[in-house]
């Protein structure tokens, strides 16, 4: 797979942790990738 985009995090897992993670940085305006 080919982004042109860049993401600012990677998330590894999509548990529950890895969701408030998600959630933690979106409110921070970066753009993560699970």
């Amino acid at each position: 797979m080919f982004y042109q985009d860049p993401f600012d995090v990677i998330i590894i897992g999509g548990g529950h942790a890895g969701t408030e993670a998600a959630m933690a940085q979106r409110e921070w305006a970066n753009k993560p990738c699970f």
